[in-house]
């Protein structure tokens, strides 16, 4: 009876190891399942945000911008050679009010930003083709 009891028992915890280690192999699963699923949500709002003009890509918004400076830049540097014969015999009110001036309509070209800029339709086009 004595080894009756001991093969029993080997059986019994066995049988409790292989239960322990699948149950564990199911919440593993279970875990990963949530994590893709949440993966998959993100993206998802991502795509609407997107969509809906919300949020732009990285690469549009750093191509935008650098247009925008360079544009600027280049208007900057133009400023002198524009205002050079405005300047002359001028006070030193008159030659700052034109400056000034000058420099504000500039600046507000750069201000006059719309959210259509940012939009990039190559990428509106995949976000809408079907699946």
């Amino acid at each position: 009876m004595v080894i009756k009891s001991v093969i029993n028992y080997v059986k019994y915890k066995g049988q409790s190891s292989a239960e322990e280690v699948s149950s564990s192999d199911d919440a593993i699963f279970e875990v990963e399942k949530a994590k893709n699923e949440r993966a998959k949500r993100k993206i998802a709002e991502l795509k609407l945000a997107k969509m809906n003009g919300e949020v732009y890509s990285a690469d549009t918004v750093e191509q935008v911008m650098t247009e925008m400076l360079v544009n600027l830049r280049t208007q900057l540097l133009g400023l002198p050679t524009k205002l050079a014969p405005q300047l002359q015999n001028v006070t030193k009110e008159e030659a700052y009010n034109l400056l000034t001036q000058e420099i504000e309509d500039k600046l507000s070209e750069l201000s006059e930003y719309t959210p259509s800029l940012f939009m990039d339709s190559n990428e509106l086009d995949e976000d809408k083709a079907p699946n």
